[in-house]
């Protein structure tokens, strides 16, 4: 499609040109070869670069379009994330690899009495020592176990975290 609209453009130049031509011996000046080839030469590097200009522009267009769709499609899946965590009625805790505490929902924070904006970067076995082994020994299967906490018997499912390049950068600790 391009190459079609490059060939009419080449045409409605030479066409131009081939008017042109007869109106320049109208002027004082004598215009000699070189300088109508240099004349069809800057037309049609002029014509090219604007067509080179529309087509970028169109593409960049498409870019910032398809961008702003994946932006939206990306909010709203983070705030979809944001309500089911915060809904949960169940503790949901993420750790990093250090088992520091990353994120902690409502559900945590009624288990352990204690805000969640507290329990971000403290030890996971500050408030779990039960657990500490069982995080460290997660490969790439979940466990489930049952342990006692102040006096109930709490399950536990433990997920690890990974990261599109399919690398363990946490837990998930389902209570």
């Amino acid at each position: 499609r391009h190459a079609f609209i490059m060939a009419g453009m080449i045409l409605l130049c030479s066409v131009g040109l081939v008017t042109l031509i007869p109106l320049l011996k109208i002027f004082p000046f004598n215009p000699n070869i070189s300088d109508i080839n240099r004349l069809i030469f800057q037309g049609m590097a002029f014509i090219l670069t604007a067509l080179l200009a529309g087509t970028l522009a169109r593409r960049v267009g498409g870019i910032q379009q398809d961008f702003i769709r994946q932006a939206d499609s990306l909010a709203g899946l983070t705030s979809l994330h944001y309500q089911i965590t915060q809904a949960l009625p169940h503790a949901l805790i993420s750790t990093n690899l250090q088992n520091n505490i990353r994120d902690a929902n409502p559900g945590a924070e009624k288990l352990l009495n204690i805000d969640a904006d507290k329990l971000q970067g403290r030890p996971l076995q500050e408030f779990f020592p039960a657990l500490q082994w069982a995080v460290d020994r997660v490969d790439r299967d979940d466990i489930y176990l049952e342990f006692k906490h102040n006096e109930q018997i709490l399950g536990v499912n433990i997920s690890i975290l990974i990261n599109p390049q399919n690398q363990n950068i946490g837990s998930l600790l389902f209570i």
